[in-house]
């Protein structure tokens, strides 16, 4: 009698998992998308030109508009479940701006740099159904900006926390993220597909 008992646990065990993983089949996902650039700029522009006081101030050097691209990032996650997943977030940047004379007004340089940074990253749904899933997310990592002649250390401690991210569709899908890091500020969005 106890055997049977035991089977018959073990096989409603198996048909309960079975049917779980066909509500849920994917496993992983890759993601591409978008967003503000984070510290880059900030790290790009700091102490390229010094503060100056009196004649010194007037006809010193000075730099150009700051130009910087989107942070274009490239995601790959497994997928545990329908509430948890990791994986790593590669993000790129690129920063350029001229240093001209305070005096002639001509270009004494131009500055170029780019950033490459990865995170592994751990999410957590908190709200999901159909195709609509609420989640939050933490990346920590580091950034390689290369180029940056202003830092002494090329390489960054970086770190990505979105607290509201959302992803619609089933195999493929868009998402939008609004958080806070060194990586991406504010907004980032994207396209997406699971397998």
């Amino acid at each position: 009698m106890r055997l049977k008992l035991i089977i018959i646990a073990v096989l409603l065990l198996a048909a309960g998992s079975a049917s779980a993983q066909e509500d849920f089949s994917s496993r992983f996902s890759v993601r591409v998308g978008a967003g503000l650039p984070g510290s880059g700029t900030e790290y790009f522009t700091k102490n390229v030109i010094k503060t100056a006081y009196g004649m010194e101030a007037i006809y010193g050097d000075y730099t150009g508009d700051l130009k910087a691209s989107p942070a274009i990032s490239l995601e790959a996650y497994y997928i545990r479940d329908q509430w948890f997943r990791f994986g790593l977030d590669f993000i790129y940047g690129s920063y350029s701006n001229q240093v001209f004379s305070g005096i002639t007004n001509e270009v004494r340089r131009d500055r170029k740099g780019q950033s490459f940074i990865i995170l592994p990253t751990a999410a957590v749904n908190y709200y999901h159904k159909n195709s609509l899933s609420l989640y939050m997310q933490l990346g920590v990592g580091a950034g390689y900006y290369a180029g940056f002649d202003n830092m002494e250390e090329n390489v960054r401690f970086d770190v990505q926390f979105t607290p509201l991210g959302i992803e619609y569709g089933r195999r493929l899908f868009g998402f939008a993220e609004a958080g806070l890091g060194t990586a991406v500020s504010w907004v980032r969005g994207g396209i997406g597909y699971r397998f």
